[in-house]
């Protein structure tokens, strides 16, 4: 499951995202171990400093805010 926004306010887009994934582990010989959930929040952040309207070296951060397992 994924949610996200975007957000236009020129010269700046910020786009983030939230995941939600239930993943199956296995043992290395195949055996069912558990599941887990993958949670993470990330950010994209464009600023258009020369107005250019094309990202250019150091107009483009990205971060990942959160990430972790749960069980």
């Amino acid at each position: 499951m994924e949610h996200f926004t975007f957000i236009a306010t020129p010269p700046q887009t910020i786009s983030t995202s939230v995941i939600q994934e239930l993943r199956t582990i296995y043992s290395a010989d195949g055996q069912l171990v558990g599941k887990v959930f993958i949670h993470a929040l990330s950010h994209v952040t464009f600023r258009d400093a020369n107005g250019n309207s094309a990202p250019d070296p150091g107009e483009i951060t990205a971060n990942v805010d959160r990430f972790f397992f749960t069980c």
